[in-house]
Order: structure tokens, then sequence, then C-alpha cells
């Protein structure tokens, strides 16, 4: 078996392949926007030990233990449902919430170019953040890093010098009395080029790796409580994927003030933030003191913090209420929970949009998951002898149910990306029960995961709460 110096060297023949490959492509000094096959199985940073734990096409992981406790790293291209990484064995074990956060101009001086893991020192970091640090930990708040490491791509630093890099820091930090849960790292410098319908992009402004984070948190029962950042990019990718966002505007260390002038210089165009969660804040420090405020305040659930808003919170007033509704809900369900947020927010806000415009059509609207959506399309394509080309990737399925003397069905499908519809057929009582496996008396079979979208008011419901149909059943003219 190859040591790992065998391997170390491998790789880096493979590394400057792919570059001066890149350089015949008209791109010099560029890696190729993907991940190494044969990454180390461990790579040594001072007197500590990486281990690779898992690797897929899109995500590597290595765990290191830093006083005794593990810090996760996952270095990632992109999130897709097919090649993402479950929450490893112990992450956030204990924490009773979790802070994401950017690193430089959050952790370490902004200024700092840090490109070996000995370019680390303690003057690197910004003292809040040391202090803010030790708050979250002795509060019982988990920290997970995300940060963009576009210098590896570019050739400035190799792939274990970018690990390094980022324990180096995470040790400043537990020397300082805080604890590092996890790092997300995007090495690349160039946003994904032709992402696929359900691949989210894992650079920021992009969401996927806050997204990702977040997921992870949440299948250990663990809140996620917002994510700080220095920029607009991290404002942009931690409210892509649904999380309050904390933005430190401290001159000094960070590039919040310095990020807009250099944009009216250039005239750039900056991601625009939405300013409900949107919370403007010094440092690491202001942020840990705001959460223990929070915590302090707020309604205690059964972690201690009340982060999310109820689903069903009462009727709705606005389409901008309403999308809320329907966003939180289309995450609620079993099957698309693991959707990208970005993705369920435009779905949510073209509903939205769609029952503001005919709010008095239908007795009943349905939305239903990828995997109900793709079975219905098919039972319509069976029943009408069409083929509705329907994408459940791309698009969601609206199951639109009315009354005048007979029960009927329109279906038609949503584009997310554009929030345009487009019409698939329409069925009558006997073919709608064929198509949704129907008895008339229960909830169609189908529809399980589907979620009932109010047309005006009401309670958003989904899985074994989807009432429509029985009370189809009950108050309808059923003819079979």
């Amino acid at each position: 078996m190859a040591s790992t110096i065998e391997k170390s060297v491998n790789i880096q023949k493979a590394i400057n392949a792919a570059v001066q490959g890149e350089a015949k492509a008209g791109r010099p000094g560029t890696l190729a926007r993907a991940l190494p096959a044969d990454l180390p199985e461990k790579i040594k940073i001072g007197h500590l030990t990486a281990t690779k734990l898992a690797q897929t096409s899109d995500v590597v992981r290595y765990e290191v233990f830093i006083k005794g406790k593990p810090t996760f790293i996952d270095v990632m291209t992109k999130l897709n449902p097919g090649t993402t990484l479950p929450a490893p064995e112990g992450f956030l074990k204990g924490r009773q919430g979790v802070v994401l956060a950017d690193r430089d101009g959050v952790l370490n001086k902004a200024n700092a170019f840090l490109n070996k893991g000995a370019d680390v020192k303690a003057d690197t970091m910004i003292p809040d953040a040391l202090a803010g640090a030790a708050a979250l930990d002795q509060a019982g708040v988990g920290l997970v890093v995300v940060t963009n490491q576009g210098g590896y791509q570019i050739g400035k630093m190799p792939f274990d010098e970018m690990l390094a890099v980022n324990v180096r820091v995470a040790q400043q930090l537990a020397d300082a009395g805080g604890h590092v849960d996890g790092i997300v790292i995007c090495p690349f410098n160039e946003a994904l080029k032709s992402p696929g319908a359900n691949d989210v992009d894992a650079r920021k402004p992009s969401p996927g790796m806050p997204l990702h984070a977040a997921q992870m948190a949440k299948s250990v029962g663990v809140p996620v409580l917002g994510m700080a950042g220095d920029q607009r990019t991290d404002g942009a990718a931690a409210q892509g994927a649904g999380l309050p966002f904390f933005a430190l505007t401290d001159p000094t260390f960070g590039r919040w003030d310095a990020e807009l002038a250099s944009a009216t210089k250039k005239g750039e165009t900056l991601p625009t933030l939405a300013q409900d969660g949107l919370v403007e804040v010094g440092s690491l420090a202001e942020v840990a003191s705001a959460v223990a405020t929070a915590r302090t305040q707020a309604t205690k659930s059964a972690t201690g913090f009340s982060t999310t808003p109820a689903v069903n919170a009462g009727a709705p007033k606005t389409a901008e209420a309403m999308a809320t509704g329907i966003a939180q809900t289309l995450r609620s369900t079993e099957e698309a929970k693991d959707l990208p947020a970005a993705w369920l927010d435009k779905a949510a806000k073209a509903m939205a949009a769609l029952n503001t415009e005919e709010p008095q059509s239908y007795e009943y609207r349905l939305v239903l998951d990828s995997k109900s959506a793709g079975n219905v399309a098919k039972a319509l394509d069976s029943a009408t002898g069409k083929d509705s080309k329907f994408s459940a990737g791309a698009e969601l399925l609206m199951v639109s149910v009315h009354s005048y003397d007979e029960w009927s069905a329109d279906f038609a499908a949503l584009d997310v990306a554009s929030g345009k519809s487009r019409p698939l057929g329409s069925l009558e009582l006997d073919d709608l029960q064929t198509a949704l496996g129907w008895d008339s008396n229960t909830t169609p079979k189908q529809l399980e995961r589907a979620v009932l979208v109010p047309m005006q008011s009401g309670e958003f419901t989904t899985g074994s709460d989807l009432a429509g149909f029985e009370n189809i059943a009950r108050s309808g003219p059923v003819e079979t």
C-alpha cells in the first residue's frame, strides 16, 4: 500500500498535470473545478492528523481532534441529494444550537492572506472572535465555519495546506476556550457551470455550504440560529439557505463597508439582502451576546431555542406571508426535506402568486413532493394518453380540485426557475380516482406527501393531516 508521502507526491503530480492541461485550455494556473479522486487518507497538520472519513464525487470529509474534541471538515463542489454526505456520528453532540460563520473578516483578520498553515498565528485572529467563540461554547452553542477558498483552484495553496490553514484557525479558537464543530469549504474560484436541476453551487453567494451544514444540523436535532459574515456574498448564501444573517460591520477587521465602496467604484452589483432576517453586529462576540439574549427571551423549545415560526400559524394576510408558509410546509414534507432551500422558496413564491391571481377558482390546490409528483404524472399520462414531459427535478406538480356538477381536477406543472405554469390536463371523477389511487373515502395514497395550499386563508397542512379529499368524499357528489 502506498504511503501517505507517496500518495501526496502522486497527487501533486496530478495537480501539476491538471494545471498544465488547464493552461492549454486558456486558463493558466487554474485547476479543474473538481475534487481530486485520490486524496490522502491522512494529512499531518503539526502534531494533529486529519483522517479521511468518506468521499463522493462532490464532497470529501476529514476529521481532526482538537483538544480531544472532533472537528469535521467537508470540502465540497456542490450540494446534491445524490452525492451529499449525512451528518457524521458525533456531529454537534451536546449542542443546543449552532451558529455558522464565514472565516476571513469574521474569525481572522480579512487582510491576513493565509495560504499556509504556518501563516496562522495569534495576531492573525480577531480578538472579539476569540471571545465570541468561547462564549458560544460556554453557552452550549456550536460553531461551524463556512468558507470559500478559491486560492486552491488558482494554485495559491495545495489541498493539504488549505486544510491546514482552517485547522490552525480552529486551533486558535480552541486555545481561547472555543471549539469549531465543523468546517465546510468550497475550494474553487469560479461559479459552477451548467448545474443540474438538483445541484446547488457550494461557492458563496450560492447557498450550497450553509444549506449542507443546516441539513446536517437538522438531522441531529440541532437548530441553526443564523450565519455570521462580513460580506454581502455571505448574506446571500445565508438567506438563500433560509437562515437569519448576522452582518459583521466592524471596519477594522472586516469588509462590510470596504466591499460596498469597492463595488460602487467599479460599478459592480452586489447581492441584495432582505432586511427582514438581517441583524447588523460588530463581531462574533456580539453574535454570541445576541444568541444568549434571544435564548433568554424566546419561548423555550425542547432544545432551548425557538427559531422557526410555526407552520400552522393562522391565516396568511399577504402573498409574501403565504409564500413563507408554503415554503415552510414544503420543507416539512418527508420526501422534499433535502431539496435546496432557494429552489423551495422560488416554488413557494410562484405558488403564492398563482393563488393571488385566482384565489377562488378551486376548493383545494395541492403541491406534490418530487417522488409523488413523478408517480402522479405517469398516471396522468396513462389516463390521458399523452406525454406531459413533466420534470420532477425542475417542476412542481399542482393538483387543483374543484366541483361544479361533478368533482374533477386540473393538473399543471410549475417551472420553479421562471415561476410559469403550463397545463397538463384535466380528469373527471372516474379517471381521477384511477390516477390518484383514490377510493373516494380516504386521502389518495398518491397524495400522502402532498401539501394542501390554502386559496386565501387557513392552515398549511401536510401528510396525515391532509383532510381535503376526505372533505370532498363527505360533502361532494360521489358517483362511482
